[in-house]
């Protein structure tokens, strides 16, 4: 019937509808044409997928251990040129060079938010992309501002992700010089345990934010893009690509009472404060134990001397002979003695003090990240359908249902005792 009308339209005017359709056609296979021909459209897409929205490991694995140096240091220290010169090393190191064309590859780079007082590196770094002059109807400025926000989330998600793996890796290496510290035994077992339990939550989060989310959103754009007939079918894949991403993986968007997107940012900021914290325990563990062989080296030393002074004045007595020199020795080698003795209490007193007030410190971080992943958990049970895959995914963060119990007992998860049955600090 529709088709009738458009005929006797076409009859009534002389056929100008017609033409302009035919002509519209045309003029938007050629734009498409035109954009992922000449301009590359599909290729800084990828770019922006693979690259600012870290999805390559390769890339990831030198960027972040990169970066993490110049992030640390105040706001005010830190220029575009030295964040530049590690964007560009991870960008070479990776898979970057043999897939991208250079032009996309100069396309990616790093932005400075307005810093506050106090603010460090960490807190203004955004990475960023500036698509050709051609292709802003499709990168438009909102655009690029969805793909900030999501680089921004992962790429805090994934450097987490490595803040932990390198604290695992610090504290193995440190076992085998502290494992017959009774004094540190409690604090080391604790530190394990939490780290086992925050590595899962992070390694969880980060295969659905990699895989699920944006592996499979991926997917949806390249289908809605090879069926895209004009330029707005393009745009609109584009924006429901990032409205998607945004969605799923920052909980936008809620209208619960319980939003679980702040549950979220905060359980990733406790897991990099447990790592900071663990750093800093383990370090001082480290130079406190350093301490303690050097002056237990000192000790033997000294007592070998004071022996040796002994028996030279021994055999002076014997031998009638001025005993002044013998007992110089003899003093020095005491006074070594005692200050050896003195530095090894030192060290030991260290350790007992360290052993105590990072139980006392990680007590308070690891409650803190059980109230918010309680959190988090409720707000997902409260989510309804919407929420339907993030309380498949928490499943496997409270697999043994051992937050839910305490959210159904009401029990707030304060630091304590270690937990016997289920192997937790709580």
């Amino acid at each position: 019937m529709l088709g009738h009308d458009e005929d006797e339209e076409d009859k009534a005017s002389g056929g100008l509808p017609r033409l302009l359709r035919r002509l519209a056609s045309r003029s938007d296979t050629r734009v498409l044409r035109l954009l992922f021909g000449r301009y590359r459209l599909w290729s800084h897409l990828a770019a922006c997928h693979h690259y600012l929205l870290l999805a390559r490991a390769d890339f990831v694995a030198v960027l972040i251990p990169t970066l993490e140096p110049i992030l640390g240091r105040p706001a005010s220290e830190i220029g575009p040129h030295q964040l530049i010169g590690a964007l560009d090393a991870a960008l070479r190191a990776s898979s970057a060079p043999r897939e991208l064309p250079p032009e996309c590859m100069t396309r990616l780079c790093v932005r400075l938010e307005h810093a506050q007082p106090g603010d460090t590196g960490r807190d203004i770094f955004v990475l960023d992309y500036e698509p050709p002059l051609p292709l802003i109807p499709v990168l438009s400025p909102g655009h690029r501002a969805a793909y900030r926000r999501l680089s921004g989330f992962l790429l805090r998600v994934r450097r987490a992700r490595w803040a932990l793996t390198e604290d695992w890796c610090r504290h193995a290496g440190a076992a085998r010089s502290l494992r017959n510290r009774r004094e540190l035994a409690p604090a080391l077992h604790a530190l394990h345990l939490a780290r086992q339990d925050m590595s899962l939550f992070m390694h969880t989060l980060e295969s659905f934010a990699t895989l699920e989310v944006l592996g499979g959103e991926w997917g949806r754009l390249r289908e809605r893009i090879q069926s895209a007939r004009a330029l707005p079918d393009v745009v609109d894949a584009v924006g429901g690509y990032l409205h998607a991403a945004q969605e799923r993986l920052l909980l936008a968007g809620s209208r619960q009472r319980r939003r679980p997107a702040p549950a979220l940012q905060a359980l990733i900021g406790e897991c990099l404060r447990f790592a900071g914290l663990s750093n800093r325990v383990l370090r001082r563990a480290s130079r406190a134990e350093d301490a303690l062989g050097m002056a237990g080296g000192d000790l033997r030393e000294a007592e070998a001397d004071e022996e040796d002074a002994l028996a030279a004045l021994e055999q002076a007595r014997e031998q009638g002979a001025p005993r002044t020199r013998a007992e110089v020795q003899l003093e020095s080698a005491r006074i070594r003695r005692e200050a050896a003795a003195g530095a090894m209490r030192t060290a030991e007193t260290a350790l007992d003090d360290l052993g105590r007030s990072a139980l006392t410190a990680l007590r308070g971080v690891v409650g803190a990240y059980r109230k918010h992943l309680m959190a988090l958990l409720a707000a997902v049970r409260a989510g309804g359908a919407r929420l339907l895959e993030w309380r498949a995914l928490t499943v496997q963060f409270d697999f043994n249902e051992y937050y839910e119990g305490r959210a159904r007992a009401g029990l707030a998860l304060e630091g304590g005792e270690v937990d016997k049955v289920g192997g937790t600090i709580v």
